[in-house]
């Protein structure tokens, strides 16, 4: 009686979690990578290419297996809804899902059943993981893979022909999703062979398997060359993972990283600290899991979705340290039922929107405002203006199948101090004449939005524009045909006086 309700406890506790997912799912505006992901993902329900693409560029900052396989979600998730939200980032709860069972079967190599559901609600509630999910980011669909090679290797039972070949299949997957994470597959595979089929180690199909991750790295590379990317993407953005500094930022960075990381994940911490010391050489397979962690906190960077990898090996110990002889007393249940009140606290009352949260709602409405309306000019810095863009063309792209031309510019800046009226300048010189020598622009190629020094133009045929609309407001236009006839909190929008 006492497993029964226990293991109903814990299936209640996964539907709420899931239904307040389903709220924040579209409560929640497209916005940074978001923006870029969702057209990335449309182009490719418009043509598949293993590298996507974005506005027709290529942007293959990753392997295009995450977008195509979004992709071929649109023709039913756009009958479904309406919402944009919904449309692009339901996927993340099936696979939000599947994650969630894939690691409870993992864990239950490990523990007993309840503790192993136990682990799994503790992932599934997690606070990054739950941000993660509720964003149109890859982490979501770039786990499931990494699960199922995960879920092969442990198998003991499979023949090892067929066991590492599933295995080495799903990494190479995983490889061809986000490939430089697919690498953690590596070191994982090789604990867990040292600590439980070490007879294993020296298996050629093992051996062979290993290589999954370099194969897809190799397959990538040559995508990339046939478009002349591959010193831009494997050097300038993959390689950076490899050649990334950890100890350079300042401490206060890394300071900041790990505290933020401890408000996330400390009560999992708090709970089995003494496990992980107690039992880190009898559970080397999810030791090696959690030395992971420290990638995105020497990184100095405080990203809810980088510990998302990193989630299934806290949920594990904290799991671990919560059952007796594996097995979940009153007590336990108690502990649990905290920490995912915890979660779920933290889910309602932090700072979700953290920067810029009001530029992407409005973004959002303006978008959505401006959609259909030809002519319209969106300039600025890329948070605010790439929301606009997003919307405006989805919702296009919802009406008719297709959307309009418009004139777009990223204003970028990545040296340390802006030159003062930098930003201003540019966009006035625009505003006269869109394709002004005045200032020095990227034309396209949106791949190095995130490494040039210049600001990034869109190609169009128009030559004068309708309406104007700046991100942030505080950029001006001076310009006598144009009248500022709406501020809001961060947008300012023009209109001409005299329409083209």
């Amino acid at each position: 009686m006492q497993h029964f309700n226990a293991r109903n406890l814990m299936l209640a506790l996964f539907l709420m979690v899931f239904l307040l997912k389903v709220f924040y799912l579209g409560d929640f505006p497209l916005r940074y990578d978001d923006t870029l992901y969702a057209e990335m993902i449309a182009e490719e329900a418009d043509e598949t290419t293993f590298l996507p693409t974005y506005l027709g560029w290529w942007v293959p900052w990753k392997p295009g297996l995450y977008f195509i396989t979004y992709s071929l979600f649109l023709p039913i998730t756009s009958q479904l809804f309406d919402s944009i939200e919904w449309i692009y980032k339901s996927p993340n709860l099936l696979f939000g899902l599947i994650n969630a069972f894939i690691f409870y079967l993992i864990a239950k190599r490990f523990l007993k059943p309840d503790a192993a559901l136990a682990a799994s609600l503790l992932f599934y509630s997690a606070y990054g993981v739950f941000y993660a999910e509720t964003r149109l980011l890859m982490e979501v669909f770039a786990l499931t893979p990494i699960l199922l090679s995960l879920l092969f290797y442990t198998d003991k039972d499979m023949g090892p022909a067929k066991r590492f070949l599933f295995a080495g299949s799903f990494a190479l997957i995983a490889s061809l999703t986000k490939s430089v994470i697919s690498f953690m597959i590596i070191p994982l595979a090789l604990a867990y062979m040292f600590q439980e089929d070490r007879k294993s180690l020296s298996s050629p199909y093992f051996l062979l398997s290993l290589f999954a991750p370099f194969l897809g790295i190799l397959l990538f590379y040559l995508s990339l060359e046939s478009v002349g990317l591959s010193e831009a993407i494997l050097l300038k953005d993959t390689g950076k993972f490899f050649m990334y500094d950890y100890f350079s930022d300042a401490f206060q960075n890394i300071y900041t990283a790990f505290m933020f990381f401890f408000l996330m994940y400390g009560a999992y911490i708090v709970v089995s600290f003494r496990k992980m010391l107690s039992s880190w050489r009898e559970q080397l397979f999810f030791s090696a899991w959690l030395v992971f962690a420290l990638i995105p906190l020497l990184e100095g960077v405080s990203i809810p979705w980088h510990t998302y990898y990193i989630a299934p090996a806290l949920a594990f110990f904290a799991a671990f340290s919560l059952s007796y002889r594996g097995k979940l007393d009153s007590f336990s249940m108690l502990m649990l039922c905290v920490l995912v009140a915890i979660n779920i606290t933290l889910v309602v009352f932090a700072d979700w929107d953290m920067v810029d949260n009001g530029a992407f709602r409005e973004g959002r409405e303006l978008g959505l405002e401006f959609s259909g309306k030809e002519n319209v000019l969106i300039i600025g810095e890329y948070s605010g203006t790439s929301a606009v863009a997003t919307y405006k063309i989805l919702s296009e792209r919802q009406e008719t199948g297709a959307y309009l031309d418009f004139g777009y510019v990223l204003l970028n800046w990545k040296g340390k101090n802006i030159p003062e009226g930098y930003f201003e300048g540019q966009l006035n010189a625009v505003v006269r004449e869109y394709y002004t020598q005045e200032f020095q622009f990227q034309d396209g190629e949106y791949v190095l939005m995130f490494e040039t020094n210049l600001s990034i133009r869109k190609p169009t045929a128009i030559t004068e524009f309708e309406y104007i609309i700046v991100f942030p407001s505080k950029f001006q236009v001076k310009n006598p045909n144009y009248n500022l006839t709406r501020n809001t909190t961060t947008f300012a929008i023009y209109e001409r006086l005299e329409k083209p």
